[in-house]
Parts: structure tokens; C-alpha cells; sequence
């Protein structure tokens, strides 16, 4: 482990820092064991009760061979530890977890350093060469060749205050992703609220009159039109043998995964020459202001096309050329992914196939109509939560590359406790 020279580091095995221990639900008093929730290990969240992974308890009725784990212990998962699944338990609360998972006590209380160090890179890189199988899900790691491994760690005090930066992060990354989510989970609300009762505040909604359609309860004054009547075209992406028209360079042509709800993403994109994209594939040539609807694997998403992709193509794609007079193409884009805009294109899907939406079935999704002026104000209410979320998820990003940057230089001395300053973690306005 590359780091500067510190003569105060010590490298030890597993076996010195970490001690076994085997309590059993049944070896303990039946008040005590009456309680524990049963907990589920994963890679990225750790230990947590399985009603909230799997919605339900899905152990058996008797755990009576359960492992107890308390706070602070360690467990792992011998079959997919090389995937991460080593954890400390975080709750303050003790519980059950499953008799083939390892549990161990620390040697020494070090504020949850081994929380951070058994999840390294150059560990899970251990883990994977000291598992053995014929097949991946029946890999598995050996107890001794587990505590065998040795890594090199700081004085005490200095693992404690490592682990507190770490955990510092750790906890503000946790904390912004539960903004996003509640974030999220309100933009459906809204969602639902102005594609029912228009542009209007949520304690204002019992004042609008509505009338029952096609598409659900609307707006009295609303109206409601296919989608093919609301557009000079819906259309389709090249479909047949797209790879044989492609370029190193030229004009970009989005797939399925350059969709995302209300967002173009220009990763990872592939070009058409400009003859043919002006020849052969120019009916699939794209204006700013379509709309992008996916097909297959999460049919319904859509985005807008942007001014600065105009005269770009798409693959496998389905495009809609709003009348803007009508209709705006951000509005047709925001119902569309809507939960209600994304069932009833799905209703119109034919054949076998469940999963995928073709031109027809988006012609003919019902769309309510408000006028162009409501469409407006309802496109502006979701963009204002959108650049709320797009802030969160960018804090989330420079969270999460910190604590990369941090886990790698301060387990390897490259970078000392003292030596930081963390403008980072400072509260998001």
C-alpha cells in the first residue's frame, strides 16, 4: 500500500483487529430475542431490516439459529463478499442476521474505521482472489484466508479521526440523496396534481371544476386530442441495420439510453455521415422542439430536442413534431412522463410484446389540452423542481467523488486528518 513513510503504521492481519463471536437468537433470554428485527446485508446500504428491502420478512418463522449482530459489529456475506458485502452495523439497535454470514467484534473501538477500510478497493481485490468456485453466486471466501489478509493502519486516535471524516461524508451523501428522493417523489405528486386540476395550488384544487374523459379527470374547460391530431408527425428512428450507416465523426444520432425523462443525454453517441443523414436516413432527421419518446426498455420516457442538436437523427427512437400552436413540445413531453401519460401509451401497445411501444400506440395516446398559456405554467412549476433536483444529484456527484478521493488518500497516509479543509460539507442552500 503506496503511502509516505510512517514509521507509526502498523500492518496487521485481519485476525489481529477483528474477533469472532457466534450468539445465536436461541442462546439468548427470550425477552431480549423477542424483538430483533431480522436484516439483510447489501452492498450498498448495509444493514438494514428486510421489510425495508424486500418490503416483507422473507426469513423463516423460526430464527432460533439466527446470528445476533450488535452495533458496531461486522458481518459479511462469504458469497458475494468480492461484490462488497461487508459491513458494519450502523443501527444502535441490535438484530438477526442469516447463520452463514460471519460475525465479528473489533478489537479495539476505532470509531468505525474497519467500516471503511474492509471496503477498499485493494480488499475487495483480496476478497475476489480468495474466493473460490465454479461459478460466481457459488464463490466463496474462507473464514482464515478472510482474517489471513493484512493491511496497514494508523495509531489509533488518528483511525478514529479518519473514520469520522469518512463518516462525515458519508452522512451528507445519505442526506442529500434523501432530498432527492422526497424531491422526486414530490414532482410525482405535482405531476398528478397539474395534469388533473391544471396550474393551480394543491389547496385551490377542490374550487376546479372537472369532467371525466378519456385520459382521467380534467379541467372542465380542457380538452383532449391523440396525439397524431396535436402533431405534423409521428415517426420513427432507423430501425433496420442503423450500425451500417455509422461514422467515426459527423451527425449525431440518439438511442434509447440518450433519453432521459425531460433530459437529452449526449453520452456515448453514435454519427451518420451528412449524405445520409441528408439522403437515405433523412426522414428520421430531427428539428428542435421534438419529441423523443423510447420504445423499448423504458418505453414512454421522453425529452425535447434541443437548438443545438437540430438536424441530428435518432436510432429505435420514436419522434413527435408538435403544432406548437396546439401543443408544446415540453408540455407533450412532460405528459408523456407522467404516470398517467405513461399508461395510456401503453394501453395502445400491440402484439406480444410488453415492453415495447410502437409509432401507432403513440399516435394514438389521448392527451389532455389545456391552453397554451396553462401548458406553460405547468412545463415552468416541474422545470423550477427539476433544477432543485439537478443541484442535489450534482452535490450528491461531488460528495461521492470526495469520499472516493478521501477513502483512497487518508487509508494510504497520502493525505492527513489535520491537513483538511472540507468547504464541501458545508450545509446546501
Amino acid at each position: 500500500m503506496a503511502r509516505r513513510a510512517e514509521t507509526s503504521w502498523k500492518r496487521l492481519a485481519l485476525s489481529d483487529l477483528l474477533q469472532e463471536v457466534d450468539v445465536r437468537v436461541r442462546d439468548l433470554p427470550e425477552a431480549e430475542s423477542r424483538n430483533l428485527e431480522v436484516l439483510s446485508l447489501t452492498k450498498n446500504w448495509g444493514l438494514i431490516p428486510q421489510t425495508e428491502r424486500f418490503d416483507k420478512r422473507v426469513a423463516t418463522e423460526d430464527i432460533s439459529k439466527y446470528k445476533v449482530v450488535r452495533p458496531g459489529w461486522i458481518v459479511y456475506n462469504p458469497y458475494v463478499i468480492w461484490e462488497g458485502a461487508i459491513h458494519g452495523l450502523r443501527r444502535i439497535e441490535p438484530g438477526v442476521v442469516s447463520p452463514v454470514y460471519p460475525t465479528f467484534r473489533r478489537v479495539e473501538d476505532d470509531g468505525g474505521y474497519l467500516d471503511f477500510i474492509l471496503r477498499t478497493d485493494k480488499l475487495i481485490e483480496a476478497y475476489n482472489q480468495l474466493s473460490s468456485g465454479a461459478v460466481n453466486r457459488r464463490r466463496s471466501i474462507k473464514k482464515d484466508d478472510f482474517l489471513a489478509i493484512e493491511v496497514e493502519i494508523p495509531p489509533l486516535a488518528e483511525q478514529r479521526a479518519i473514520a469520522h471524516v469518512l463518516r462525515t461524508v458519508q452522512r451528507a451523501k445519505e442526506a442529500t440523496e434523501k432530498v432527492i428522493e422526497a424531491a422526486k417523489q414530490l414532482k410525482q405528486s405535482l405531476m398528478k396534481h397539474l395534469f388533473t386540476y391544471g396550474p393551480v395550488p394543491f389547496g385551490e384544487a377542490d374550487r376546479v371544476e372537472l369532467k371525466e374523459t378519456e385520459v382521467g379527470p380534467i379541467p372542465a374547460h380542457w380538452k383532449t386530442a391523440s396525439c397524431e391530431v396535436l402533431c405534423d408527425e409521428v415517426s420513427v428512428g432507423v430501425v433496420v441495420r442503423p450500425s451500417s450507416y455509422y461514422v467515426t465523426t459527423g451527425i449525431p444520432a440518439f438511442r434509447s439510453f440518450n433519453v432521459r425523462e425531460d433530459r437529452l443525454v449526449p453520452n456515448d453517441l453514435v454519427f451518420f455521415s451528412s449524405e445520409s443523414n441528408d439522403g437515405k436516413l433523412s426522414k428520421s432527421k430531427l428539428r428542435t422542439g421534438d419529441v423523443l419518446i423510447v420504445r423499448t426498455g423504458y418505453p414512454g420516457t421522453s425529452c425535447v430536442v434541443p437548438p443545438e442538436y437540430d438536424g441530428a437523427n435518432c436510432i429505435d427512437l420514436v419522434f413527435a413534431r408538435p403544432q406548437q400552436e396546439k401543443v408544446t413540445s415540453h408540455f407533450l413531453s412532460r405528459y408523456f412522463n407522467s404516470t398517467e401519460g405513461k399508461k395510456r401509451a401503453l394501453s395502445h401497445r400491440t402484439g406480444l410484446a410488453q415492453q415495447h411501444l410502437n409509432v401507432g400506440a403513440v399516435k394514438q395516446t389521448p392527451i389532455p389540452v389545456p391552453q397554451i398559456s396553462e401548458q406553460q405554467q405547468i412545463t415552468a412549476s416541474l422545470e423550477t423542481l427539476d433544477v432543485k433536483i439537478d443541484a442535489e444529484e450534482s452535490r450528491r456527484q461531488s460528495l461521492d467523488q470526495l469520499f472516493q478521493s478521501l477513502l483512497h488518500n487518508l487509508m494510504t497516509g497520502q493525505i492527513r486528518v489535520h491537513d483538511l479543509d472540507l468547504p464541501e460539507l458545508k450545509e446546501s442552500s
